[in-house]
């Protein structure tokens, strides 16, 4: 459940789950004021929840990722619009005009209806012709019609379903596109948001004055399989092999992106945790677990040697194989190994097929 879905601004486009929740964001946000950052990192961004909140307090945001989605979505929410309703005018005039549809790739049509995929692909076509910042909302309003007219339901993995939504995939793209507009018009941030298409694990700013985010959890959800629709219909992939490309530069969080040439941790804890495991799991989840931990220290490696204030960061703990993986006290070792004071909270419950969870957050400090 994201708890930001039906909020102004956040709700042009959520993300199944979310762990960063309001209370949290605005506690960080009070003790970032408090103690003098101004600039704000997030390394994991997502959705765009720490720079919509962030710039509307007046922070300036540095936010990476390395789906390429994600940037489309954290941009189009931190825009300044004014005149909501010449914009929506510009769009249905173009909309009236346009001629045929364009479908970015033929793998498209195993997701809809002959019917809806065509309007869909007549609203795609007006964005082809927008070159402003305007197109990256149109894209992103499109993506959640994209998701809503198609034959795939997450579950939370995204599965095959019966009947897609009756209705029109154009009205309901005016509705979204309509709140949207309000939205960012009647936003007023104060700060700025820089975006990079990056991977901390191999980069972070030099100097961190304070970071908020929420990782990836090692719960085997693909992050890249959950954007498909929205990677394929803004030309980011057109085959399998796209969407391979950008899995291979994910943080291995699940099975999926998992590959042979990427390094492993040799952790004596995370080998007993796989040992315990059932054997028919061992090798399913075994490497990807081994991936994820090794890349997620060498995230923590990069922060020591960056952070110069606070860094909280929200994670959730789950089961594999029958084997129960306490993410956030991994990573508080990491943490203190590399020399950070840490502290955890325990935030909310969470439930996954029965198996009680929870949502901690890990606040780490410099010790300096």
């Amino acid at each position: 459940m994201n708890p930001w879905k039906n909020m102004p601004v956040h709700r042009i486009f959520t993300f199944v789950e979310h762990g960063l929740l309001p209370g949290i964001v605005g506690e960080f946000f009070d003790l970032a004021w408090e103690i003098g950052c101004s600039l704000i990192v997030d390394p994991f961004i997502g959705g765009g929840v720490v720079a919509v909140e962030g710039i509307s307090r007046g922070f300036n945001i540095v936010g990476l990722d390395v789906n390429p989605w994600s940037l489309i979505v954290t941009k189009a929410k931190t825009l300044r619009l004014k005149e909501p309703r010449k914009i929506l005018d510009r769009f249905l005039g173009m909309l009236e005009n346009v001629g045929k549809p364009y479908i970015p790739t033929r793998r498209l049509e195993k997701y809809y209806v002959p019917e809806h995929l065509e309007k869909i692909g007549l609203i795609r076509a007006v964005i082809e012709n927008i070159n402003d910042d305007l197109r990256l909302l149109l894209l992103t309003v499109l993506g959640r019609i994209a998701d809503e007219y198609s034959f795939l339901k997450r579950t939370p993995a995204p599965r095959f379903k019966g009947n897609p939504p009756r209705g029109d995939p154009v009205k309901r793209y005016v509705e979204i596109l309509e709140v949207a507009l309000k939205d960012l018009s009647n936003a007023k941030p104060r700060g700025s948001a820089m975006l990079l298409l990056a991977d901390s694990t191999e980069w972070l700013p030099e100097h961190i004055c304070g970071l908020l985010t929420s990782p990836p959890f090692a719960n085997n959800i693909d992050y890249i399989r959950h954007t498909q629709l929205q990677l394929l219909w803004s030309g980011f992939a057109v085959n399998s092999r796209d969407l391979g490309y950008w899995r291979n530069l994910q943080l291995p969080g699940c099975e999926a992106a998992s590959r042979a040439w990427k390094k492993t941790s040799n952790d004596e804890v995370i080998n007993q945790l796989i040992n315990n495991m059932a054997p028919k799991y061992r090798k399913r989840y075994g490497r990807f677990l081994k991936q994820y931990f090794y890349y997620m220290q060498k995230h923590i490696n990069l922060l020591a040697e960056s952070l110069e204030g606070i860094a909280w960061y929200t994670i959730g703990d789950s089961y594999l194989g029958g084997v129960y993986v306490p993410t956030h006290l991994f990573l508080q070792r990491y943490a203190e190994k590399s020399g950070l004071k840490t502290k955890i909270r325990r935030i909310k419950d969470r439930y996954s097929r029965s198996k009680r969870l929870a949502l901690y957050l890990l606040e780490i400090m410099n010790k300096r």
